[in-house]
C-alpha cells in the first residue's frame, strides 16, 4: 500500500507541475490478432490490471440510475471493443445489466471471448459480434440501456474516429440510458508515461507477459488527453455529459453521458463491494484500496453544450 502511495504522490506532484507536452502516438498495430498476444490478455485478471476491472465495475454501479433496479425488462448493454470477453462477463455478473453484447473487430479476440464466456457458464446471456465501434450499423437506434467501453477508444486511429464512436454510442443508447467510456489518460510528459508503464507493467514482465507489456506501453502513448476526450462529445447531444478523473496523477479518465432525468451523477451510497474479492487477487488489494479512494473523490467536470 505504501509503495503505491509513494508513487502516486510523486507522480501527482510531477503532473501538477507540468503542462501537456506529450503528443499522441498512434499504436503501431490497431488490432490485436497474434495468438500469443490474445492469450496474454486473457490472463489479465491475475495481474494488477485486475484493479482496472474493479474500478470499471465500481463506477458502473455508482452511476447507474436507481430506477433501473425496478425496470420491467432485462437491462441491455453493449460493450464496445470487448476484447477477450473478461469485461463482458464481469458486467453480466456484477452489475444490473444482464443482457450483454460485446463487439470487436478482431476475430481472434471474438473466438477467445466466446470460449471464455462458455467456460464461465454465461453463454446464454452474453454474445459477441464482429463490428466497427465507429459504425454500429448492426444495431438500431435507442436499443441499449448502457453503452460502455473499457480501454478501447485509444485504439482508434484519429480524433475523427473517436467522435464517430461517441456519436454512434449516443444513437444506439435509449433516452434514459447511460454512456460510459472508461479509458487511459495520456500523461503530460514522456518521462511520466515511461515511468508509469515501468511501475504498473513490471509484474507483467515478471510473469512472462511480454506482449501485454508492449501493448500497454503503446496504449499509454496512444491515450487521449482530457481536452481531446472532451472535445469528441457531439455538439447537438441529447445527453448531459461529465468528465471524471482523479486529482493529481490520473492514469484513467471517464466520459459519462446521462439523461436530463438522471439526477446526481455519482450516487452518495457506495455499491456493494463483495465482488472485489472475486476479481482482484489479494496481492493487489493495497493498490485497489488506494485506487478506489482516489477515484471515489474524482474531479467531476460537467461539460457545457457546444454548437
Amino acid at each position: 500500500m505504501f509503495y503505491y502511495l509513494y508513487y502516486f504522490i510523486t507522480y501527482s506532484i510531477r503532473t501538477l507541475l507540468n503542462r501537456q507536452k506529450l503528443e499522441r502516438t498512434i499504436e503501431p498495430m490497431l488490432l490485436t490478432t497474434e495468438e500469443n498476444a490474445v492469450l496474454d490478455f486473457t490472463s489479465t485478471l491475475k495481474l494488477n490490471y485486475s484493479v482496472v476491472y474493479g474500478l470499471f465495475i465500481f463506477f458502473i454501479n455508482r452511476i447507474s440510475n436507481k430506477s433501473f433496479k425496478n425496470a420491467n425488462h432485462d437491462l441491455k448493454v453493449i460493450n464496445l471493443g470487448s476484447g477477450p470477453g473478461i469485461c463482458s462477463t464481469l458486467i453480466n455478473k456484477y452489475t444490473p445489466y444482464k443482457k450483454v453484447i460485446g463487439v470487436d473487430l478482431s476475430e481472434a479476440m471474438i473466438d477467445v471471448a466466446n470460449r471464455y464466456v462458455n467456460l464461465q457458464n454465461q453463454g446464454n446471456d452474453i454474445e459477441f459480434a464482429k463490428c466497427d465501434i465507429t459504425n454500429l450499423n448492426l444495431y438500431i437506434d435507442k436499443s441499449f440501456d448502457l453503452v460502455t467501453s473499457l480501454d478501447a477508444s485509444h485504439h482508434l486511429p484519429s480524433h475523427l474516429h473517436l467522435k464517430k464512436m461517441i456519436n454512434e454510442s449516443e444513437r444506439i443508447c435509449n433516452d434514459e440510458g447511460i454512456i460510459f467510456i472508461f479509458d487511459l489518460l495520456r500523461p503530460k510528459t514522456k518521462d511520466l508515461a515511461e515511468g508509469y508503464v515501468k511501475w504498473m507493467g513490471a509484474n507483467t514482465l515478471l510473469k512472462g507477459k511480454k506482449y501485454f507489456y508492449e501493448d500497454f506501453y503503446h496504449s499509454v502513448m496512444a491515450a487521449w488527453s482530457k481536452e481531446e476526450f472532451i472535445s469528441a462529445v457531439p455538439p447537438n447531444t441529447n445527453k448531459i455529459w461529465y468528465h471524471l478523473q482523479a486529482f493529481g496523477f490520473s492514469p484513467i479518465q471517464m466520459l459519462v453521458g446521462v439523461s436530463k432525468n438522471h439526477g446526481d451523477l455519482i450516487k452518495t451510497q457506495n455499491p456493494n463491494l463483495d465482488f472485489i474479492k472475486n476479481i482482484i487477487p489479494k496481492e493487489y488489494w493495497g493498490l485497489w484500496l488506494l485506487s478506489k479512494n482516489v477515484y471515489k473523490k474524482s474531479i467531476v467536470t460537467k461539460l457545457q453544450p457546444h454548437h
